[in-house]
């Protein structure tokens, strides 16, 4: 088994039996609705998009399209392509 990706905390993999280490859905409805709220709440902070070293290339370009720039657009902010 390949060490899993520190997107994903060891204790949410052992307690949702996840051995391969990817994105949940219930993992990105999370982080979507915390980026939603931290939008929400503090409009006038950016946010430097840095997807980490550990997440997998593949997962990439739909985590920062699917999960931060939809929370980002749901709470009405607007984000720079």
């Amino acid at each position: 088994m390949n060490p899993p990706t520190r997107i994903i905390r060891p204790r949410y993999i052992y307690c949702h039996k996840r051995e391969d280490g990817k994105p949940t859905p219930l993992l990105k409805d999370y982080t979507g609705y915390c980026i939603e709220r931290f939008v929400s709440e503090f409009p006038s902070v950016g946010l430097y998009i840095c997807p980490g070293e550990s997440l997998e290339l593949e997962q990439t370009p739909g985590w920062i399209n699917d999960v931060i720039f939809a929370a980002v657009k749901r709470a009405g902010g607007r984000s720079s392509r």
